[in-house]
Parts: structure tokens; sequence; C-alpha cells
């Protein structure tokens, strides 16, 4: 009996060694999962030294101001500018400007100095939602506090405003855009002039407006660096309104190629209505004469119409707008009709910004970079599938201990009479397991910062632009300080929780979490007390010339559903996942070797569901084979027997998606990244095609300077191809190429969705260009219905307008001759049609089909 009591105790006491051996060494028990580790502040650690200074003794002096007119909006980069005034005659230290994030870290915005007498800066600092101060402090070369202050921000003028630059060589002829009121007096705008010496060469500087308007300006006098942080403005989510009449050349010249179709012709003197279309109640009042030109945007959207030519476009780009106006709004007829008539502007500003974009700055949410900490960290915060631990190897290793250490070693040695050595053999076998255990875990462990990534890098025949999303994180509950390159700029990315509200107020003794310092040669980031494993985030993006041609070309040319063309991959490497995205549309292209071109004819076109972008980039990328991942519980056989066997690009084999971790976190990463790009960099409809694909291979540089840290991320690789859709002298084109009115219900444009509490009515602009022949009901493809049970697609009934009854006539989803439609079309080629949804208590978005025409252009018509 009390050699079986040893045998379990030496068995219990061995079994414990090894359970801590496998917790300890393994390395990844913290690791799994979203963002575990719970962060740690010491209190012994002083990291503000903010001490008495008497103001008689105070070598410097600064003045501060902020933002436009000290006016501050939260949850953006505020510019915060800086008036150095110094004794002495030299002056070498830093200033560190602190803030905190929506999710309550601390941040340390740290810039080195180094002036003679006086020197003025302007910085661009984010600052989070529901934050009332700042604090700034100067330090001298010794790291000693030579002034500090706290600068309270007045965040209430802010709230409801939509904050207009100015950007003129007569800017007061352009002051009719403040104070005017929208959205039924919800929101007031505030006009501020802008300088070209002063516009901002970053981005962030342009933050906190809303809209930029140009007009009687020479856009050519921004520098590049200016007007690339324009254009990248408004692809964050920015509006800049163009006026051109005739100074065109100078407002337009540097963007017409990008822009418009063909070029324009010289601006001559038209009568225009200027309240036409916008609902002023004073027939014939608004009629004046300017200086007008004719054009017609690439993939625009006709705002207000014209007789010859519409009076104002707009274009979307990425999450951005840009709007024209075919006249000047510093002529002096504009300008004194719009002195007169505020609802002129009332209404030109809301066709400029739409239902969703009024929503938002009602509710005070910020349009761009909104929502992105959340979707990048579902992203960028997953398990490193390469340090998971070999489950069977440890559960083989287990039961091998538990019967050698059990009965095997006790048996051998009865039968040997050497039962008095048995605990020593235990704990000598023991130990071995242990460092076999350790040996086989090292795979799996941290030794010290590594990082995730996430790359976009977007690539046309000039120029690469790349944006990284990183995810640094430390297995040590230690501080840690990483350098990153200076080809980067370097933004932090918090938490946008609305909810958040501090214990105690924001306080200059707050400890930093973060300190970000700015340096010539790199820029530095200190972590402070982080718990394990704890994420931060930053978004760097840089520019950089296109020396080595790199990049996707080819022609695509899609009419209705056939689609001709190829694709050319132009990397020196394997192209994973290629697909060809275009507006409500996709075309799989698979694998693509170095040099490959594909042809496109033949292939399948699907028409994707925009409310769902995650199930559509879990069919690039091979996702949707894993049934566990998936809505519904579709198998992978199931799936494969209902997919077109014409349809060579979605057949694959199912050997090659084993359901290994390492390809299940990549196809994860993978459809992750993709539906974060379709919705952070696709806003409504665009007319060219954006051929996509996946490198294995980092950005072609080290993020990180000075030391080896290990990573591992994906790279996306973007290029922009000019989309045809002619064929003989047939135009095919989408109808929401122009943004339907909304006469009823809740309709949802960037999704083409809508809300079925109520029916919906909208009226579709055709377009007066062609000559139609027909019209199209294109549907939802069935192979991402089968693949997520829960996208709803339109079933009911729809009614046509006719205009000769002025009543509704039932109809069906299905082509129609342009002889079936001349009772349904009023002359500037409208159509209204009604959707009633046959489940009204449905909670939620309701794909519509996407609607098409074909026609022929009347310009070639006249020609013939």
């Amino acid at each position: 009996m009390s050699e079986i009591k040893k045998i379990v105790a030496a068995s219990f006491a061995a079994s414990l060694v090894l359970a801590t051996v496998l917790i300890i060494k393994t390395g990844y028990a913290s690791f799994a999962g979203e963002n575990t580790g719970i962060k740690t502040v010491l209190p012994s650690v002083i990291r503000d030294n903010f001490e008495n200074v008497p103001e008689s003794d105070k070598d410097a002096d600064i003045e501060i101001s902020y933002g436009y007119g000290n006016s501050a909006r939260t949850g953006r980069y505020l510019p915060v500018h800086i008036n150095y005034r110094v004794k002495s005659d030299h002056f070498k230290g830093r200033v560190s400007i602190k803030t905190k994030a929506p999710n309550g870290d601390v941040y340390e915005y740290n810039y080195p100095l180094e002036f003679e007498n006086e020197y003025e800066k302007t910085y661009y600092v984010p600052i989070g939602y529901d934050i009332d101060r700042i604090f700034v402090s100067l330090y001298d070369d010794g790291e000693q506090v030579i002034i500090k202050k706290e600068i309270e921000l007045d965040t209430s003028s802010g709230s409801d405003n939509l904050l207009i630059g100015i950007l003129s060589d007569n800017p007061e002829k352009l002051s009719y855009f403040d104070s005017v009121f929208i959205n039924y007096g919800v929101i007031s705008t505030k006009s501020v002039v802008l300088d070209q010496y002063d516009f901002p060469e970053d981005s962030a500087g342009l933050s906190q407006l809303d809209m930029i308007v140009i007009s009687d300006f020479r856009i050519r006098d921004l520098n590049n660096m200016q007007s690339m942080a324009l254009m990248d403005w408004i692809k964050k989510g920015g509006i800049m309104l163009l006026g051109t009449g005739s100074r065109a050349n100078d407002t337009l010249g540097r963007y017409a190629p990008e822009l418009l179709d063909d070029m324009y012709e010289a601006s001559r003197l038209t009568e225009v209505d200027l309240g036409e279309g916008l609902g002023i109640d004073e027939p014939g009042g608004g009629s004046i004469e300017t200086e007008c030109v004719s054009f017609q945007l690439h993939g625009g959207s006709e705002l207000i119409p014209g007789d010859e030519g519409p009076l104002l476009s707009a274009v979307n780009k990425e999450n951005g707008v840009i709007a024209v106006a075919s006249y000047d709004f510093a002529d002096e007829a504009v300008s004194d009709y719009a002195n007169k008539h505020t609802s002129y502007i009332s209404g030109l500003l809301s066709k400029i910004l739409g239902n969703a974009r009024m929503e938002a700055l009602e509710g005070g949410v910020y349009l761009q970079d909104y929502g992105l900490y959340s979707d990048i960290q579902s992203i960028i915060n997953n398990e490193r599938a390469d340090k998971i631990p070999n489950i069977y190897l440890f559960m083989f290793l287990i039961i091998l201990y538990i019967i050698i250490i059990g009965p095997g070693i006790f048996l051998f040695l009865k039968k040997r009479n050497l039962q008095t050595l048995y605990i020593r053999v235990v704990g000598i076998i023991s130990v071995c397991f242990a460092i076999i255990i350790y040996m086989c875990s090292i795979r799996t462990r941290f030794r010290g910062v590594f990082y995730n990534y996430a790359s976009i890098l977007d690539v046309d025949e000039d120029s690469v632009s790349e944006q990284t999303y990183v995810n640094f994180r430390n297995p040590y509950n230690k501080d840690y300080t990483v350098d990153i390159s200076k080809q980067y700029s370097v933004r932090t990315i918090s938490g946008e929780d609305f909810n958040f509200k501090s214990s105690k107020p924001f306080s200059e003794n707050d400890s930093v979490d973060v300190g970000l310092g700015f340096y010539d040669d790199k820029t530095r980031i200190d972590v402070y007390s982080p718990g394990a494993f704890y994420s931060q985030f930053f978004k760097l993006e840089r520019t950089y010339l296109n020396d080595d041609l790199i990049g996707f070309s080819g022609e695509i040319n899609l009419f209705k559903d056939e689609l001709y063309g190829y694709v050319t991959n132009n990397y020196n490497e394997k192209i994973y996942s290629a697909a060809v995205i275009l507006y409500g549309k996709l075309v799989l292209l698979g694998d693509m070797e170095p040099g490959q071109t594909i042809a496109l004819d033949d292939l399948k076109v699907y028409n994707i569901p925009l409310t769902n972008l995650k199930t559509v980039s879990r069919l690039i990328t091979g996702a949707e084979n894993f049934p566990e991942i998936q809505s519904s519980t579709q198998s992978i056989a199931s799936y494969k027997e209902s997919t077109p066997a014409k349809d060579d690009s979605v057949e694959k084999d199912t050997s090659e998606y084993k359901k290994t971790d390492r390809f299940y976190m990549d196809a994860i990463g993978k459809a992750g990244l993709i539906e974060f790009y379709m919705y952070f960099h696709q806003s409504g409809y665009s007319p060219d095609a954006k051929v996509i694909g996946f490198s294995r291979n980092k950005p072609d540089n080290d993020i990180i300077i000075g030391k080896e840290v290990e990573n591992l991320g994906i790279s996306l690789l973007v290029s922009r191809l000019t989309t045809d859709n002619k064929k003989d002298n047939l135009v095919y084109r989408q109808v929401l190429i122009k943004t339907p009115t909304v006469l009823g219900g809740i309709f949802f444009a960037n999704t083409n969705a809508f809300y079925p509490l109520e029916p919906l009515v909208l009226e579709y602009q055709l377009g007066d260009d062609l000559d139609i022949k027909e019209i199209n009901f294109e549907n939802i493809s069935p192979e991402f219905l089968k693949l997520d049970n829960n996208i709803e697609v339109f079933e009911g009934d729809i009614y046509f307008y006719n205009y000769l009854k002025a009543s509704y006539d039932k109809k069906e989803m299905r082509t129609y001759s342009i002889d079936e439609l001349n009772d349904y079309l009023s002359p500037p080629k409208a159509m209204r049609i009604r959707y009633v949804y046959r489940d009204k208590n449905s909670d939620s978005n309701i794909s519509l089909p996407m609607i098409s025409v074909i026609g022929s252009d009347k310009e070639n018509e006249g020609e013939k």
C-alpha cells in the first residue's frame, strides 16, 4: 500500500512540474484570441516631470493657438500652432503635447527643437472624442521643464457645424458659404479662409475641415506636397467643391485628365437658373448670366442638370467626393444671387453631402477613418498561426509520460527488485521530459517585441501609395521602444469608444502610456508598462516612385455579364487570390505567376451583395471553404456541386484546403483585409476596375530600423484599370452612376439597399445622353446566397410610375425594351420605381437589384 502511495505522490508531483513547464515554456497561453493583455500602470514610475517653475525664472515663453479660430472638433487631428520665444540666443530641447485617446490611453507627442530667439511651428495631434484639454510642456536640452501649459479646448462651437475651407484669390466673394443652415436648420456652416502659403503638406492638417471650396484660384500654385495632402484628405472622406467658369483651366486643369471623359471647350457667357433643381420656389428668379463650361465627369453623377450640360456634377474618390460646378462661385452675378438667396447654398450643399454624411454630422461622427480601430483590429490582432503549438504532439508526449512514470517504471523496477530507486528515476524522467517539451515549444515562444502587419499598396504607372497597419506587442510586462523608418508618416490608431468616460479628469499628472518622438532620421515609439501581449496599433503611410514598373496592367471591357480583355501580372513574384472588382461585380482570377497574362473572355462575372462584403471577400480568398466560419452550414462538397462547371476560377481542388491552422489564419486574414479595403476605399459608384491580389513578401523596405523585430503579415496589391463598357455602337451603364432621388422610404446609396419599414420610392436618372434601347434588373448571384443565408435580397412587388396615368403600375423584375417603357420615362429620362418588400417586420437592410441600361451614344448617332 505504501508503494502505491509513493507512486501516486511521485506521479502527481511530476505532473505538476510538467504542467508548469507546459504553461511557461510554450509561451502561447496568454496570446490566443483577442487583446487579452491586462494593461498595468506602475504607480512607482513617474513619467511626467512637472515641477513648479516661478514665472520670473522662465527663460522662454510660448503662445499657443489651435484649430481654426481656437475651435476644436474632437475625433480628428487638431492643428496646434506654437510660437516660441527664448531669452538666450540659441535654444535646444523639445516640446511635448500630451493628449488622451478615446479608450483612455495617454499619448505624448515629442518634437525636438533647435532655433535662434524665436520660432513658429504647427503640429497635428489626434484628439479623441470627449477630450476637452491638452497639455503642452517645453523641455531644455537637460530634460528640465522650462514652461508648461494646460490648454482647455473649446469643442462646443464645432459640434453641429459643417466647417468649410475657402481657397480663393478673392475669398470675400465666397463669404456666403458662412452661416448657412442645412437639413432643416440642424446643421450650420462655418467658413474659414485658407492661404496657399500656409496650406498643410499633410492631410492631417485638413482633418478639422469637412469641405474645401476652391474657386477663382490657380490650383497649380499649391506645391506637390500640398496637392498630395489635398487628394489624400479627399480619399479619406473629405469633400472638394470646384468652381470653374472663366478660370476652369486654373481650378480644373490639374485634375482634368483624371476627372474628365473628354477635354472641355472654352467658357462662354450663358444664362442659367441657379434655383432650378434646388427647390427654390421662384420661377425665373434664379436666372443669371455667367461664364460656364460644359464638361462630363468620368463616372460622375449629375446633381443639378442644366440646359447645355450639368451645372453641378460629383464623382466619388474612394471615401470622399469631388464636386465640380460649371461656373465660378466667385463670379459677381453668382455671389449676388447667393447673398440674396441663402436657400441656394443650403440646397447646393445638401445635394453634395447626401443623407449619410448629413446624419453623421448631426451625430458628431467624423467619417474619415471612423471605425478604423475595430476593423483593423480584427485583421492584425489574430493569433500567429506559425506560433500555435502542435496539440497532437503535446498530447502524445503527455500520455507517453503518464504511462512511463506510472505503471511502466514501477513494473520495470519491481521486476528487478529496484523499487527503492523509483523516486529518483521518476525525477530523472520528469527532467528529461521537461527538456523535450521545452525543445518542442521553442517555435511557439516570443523572445521580445513582435508585430503583425497588413499592407495595402495602391500601384499606378508612376507611383506606389502604401498604407501599412501594424500591431506591436511585447510578451512581457516591460517597457519597449521601436524606431520607425523616416520614410513613413506614423499615426496612432485607438478605439473610438463613444461611451468612454474617464473616472477622473484628464490631468497633467496622468502617466503616459505611449510616447512618440518625431526626429529627422526616425520616428521613435515608446510604450510604457504594457500588459503582456497588449496591442498598440499604428498606421504607417508613404508614397514612392514606381521605378520598377510593378503592378497589374491590361484592358477590361464589360458589357452586361460579358467580360473581354486581359490582365497581366507585372510583379516579379507569384500573386495569390487575384480578382477584378468592379462596382457591384466580381471576377475571380486565381493565382498568377510572374509575368502571366490571363484572358478575361468567358470568365464568370458575379453580381455581389454590397451589403455583405464579408461573404464576397471569403469567396475571393477561399475562406468560404471552412464551413465553421461561414454564416450558413454550407459544406465544401455541396458548394462545389452548385458551382457552374465552366467557372474554372472557382473550381478548386479541396485537397488544397486542408484545415491547417496556417491556411485557416491566412485565409481569414486575407478575407478581412479585402473586406476592410472594399469598405474604406470604395465608397459608392466607381467607373474603374480594381485588380487586387496578395503578396507573401513584405513591402520593399524595413519598417523598423536599428534592430531585427519578428513580424508576420499580409500585403494586398491594388491597381486601377479603366473599364470600357461598349460593344459595337452600344453602351452599357449602371444607373447608379447617378445617385437616385429618394422620394419615400430609407435608402442607402453606397450599398444599394433600403430599410423595409416602409415602401421605397426612387427616381433614377437614366441619362439623357443615351438613346436607350433596354433596361435590365440584375440580381445578386446565387452563389453568395448559398454561402450566406443571412443575405436578404429584395423579394416583393415593384411598381413603375406611369406619367400618362399619374399612377403606379405593377411590374416584374426583368429586361424591358424601350418600347415597353415609353409611358414610364419622363422627358429628361427619369424613371420612378416603388419597392414594396414582402416582410415589413424585417430589421435587415434589403439588397436591391442593380439596374443597368443599354443604349447608343447620341453624339455618335448624330455623326452617323
